[in-house]
């Protein structure tokens, strides 16, 4: 199957995961790609909303109103996306590849067969929807971390409240706002976990293939993200 198959095949077939062994098999990918990337993710958000605040105070002096504006056009529309995005694919969206390729590859997808049991519903479609959630729970984690490593610099560097700083970033973030960072995510979250997947699936018989899908999988799905994203740019902005 293609990108667009897998990705179909997947919403015709997300009834599969009201079976136990399936759903089961969602919430252990959720808890890797989640619990497993928090230190990471927490790392980078921090140091993100520490940079421009850093920046934006050093340009044009220290405005609560401004820095609440910059982290929402920064952060919550666009870098926090994106970043929670690449961050998955080097790290969730390989380990992805790198099982479904070994599995194919040990011929487990023909033993579940054998069984009565078919492997996409069994195998793929809970590693897939378990991406798409999890890519949406993270990119709320980045915001709001992002916002407070921004937060606590400023209660370092300058004299301002919590409230005051709550009260930007309340005052600049709006529905449509949010609706776009979520559909980001989630949108996202689909491309990796097809591409990823698709490429996990394909491979022959060679445990060689293994590097070459994951390779692959993760060049093809930051070019996939990336024409994504300049395609919600372009009619955001239209």
């Amino acid at each position: 199957m293609g990108y667009y198959q897998f990705l179909v095949y997947m919403f015709s077939n997300l009834s599969a995961l009201a079976r136990l062994p399936a759903r089961d098999v969602l919430f252990r990918q959720v808890y890797f790609n989640t619990v497993e990337s928090l230190q990471r993710i927490t790392l980078v958000a921090a140091l993100t909303g520490m940079v421009i605040i850093t920046q934006i105070s050093q340009a044009f002096g220290y405005d609560a109103e401004l820095i609440g504006k910059a982290l929402m056009w920064t952060v919550i529309r666009e870098l926090g996306p994106l970043i929670t995005t690449i961050l998955m694919i080097s790290g969730s969206g390989a380990a992805l590849t790198a099982e479904l390729s070994s599995m194919k590859i040990n011929r487990e997808f023909d033993t579940l067969r054998a069984m009565g049991i078919n492997p996409m519903q069994y195998l793929v479609v809970p590693r897939m929807v378990s991406t798409i959630v999890s890519l949406f729970l993270l990119n709320i984690y980045f915001q709001a971390t992002a916002i407070m490593g921004g937060f606590i610099l400023s209660m370092a560097l300058i004299d301002i409240s919590f409230s005051q700083h709550v009260t930007s970033i309340l005052l600049s973030i709006s529905v449509y706002d949010l609706a776009i960072s979520i559909s980001k995510s989630l949108v996202f979250g689909a491309a990796i976990a097809t591409v990823t997947s698709a490429h996990g699936c394909m491979v022959g018989t060679s445990i060689t293939e293994i590097p070459k899908a994951i390779i692959g999988s993760q060049m093809r799905t930051l070019f996939a993200v990336f024409i994504i994203d300049g395609l919600f740019a372009y009619f955001i902005f239209l």
